[in-house]
């Protein structure tokens, strides 16, 4: 579960512009990680990314090849109902 500079900042006390300012000392920044959908048995052609707040050292192959980005919104475990909406808007996309 993630939480916000501003959720962190209102359970401690303390404003977010802190959070922000501690957690970028801190060299946590915005950073992207790759979902094995594959369960390492072969590369997944369309793998999922969730982002998260580490190092940096980012999951993402960069291409430059045109890209389209689906975000999805929803509870973990889901997973029916955000793939048919996924594969839905990747079909009318092409």
């Amino acid at each position: 579960m993630g939480f916000s500079d501003r959720q962190i900042a209102a359970l401690v006390g303390t404003t977010e512009d802190e959070v922000c300012a501690l957690r970028k000392r801190l060299g946590l920044v915005p950073s992207y990680r790759l979902v094995d959908t594959c369960a390492a048995e072969f590369e997944a052609s369309t793998p999922y990314f969730y982002s998260t707040y580490d190092t940096g050292d980012d999951e993402v192959r960069k291409t430059t090849t045109r890209k389209v980005m689906i975000l999805g919104g929803g509870r973990t475990g889901s997973a029916k109902g955000s793939s048919s909406i996924i594969a839905v808007s990747t079909r009318r996309l092409r």
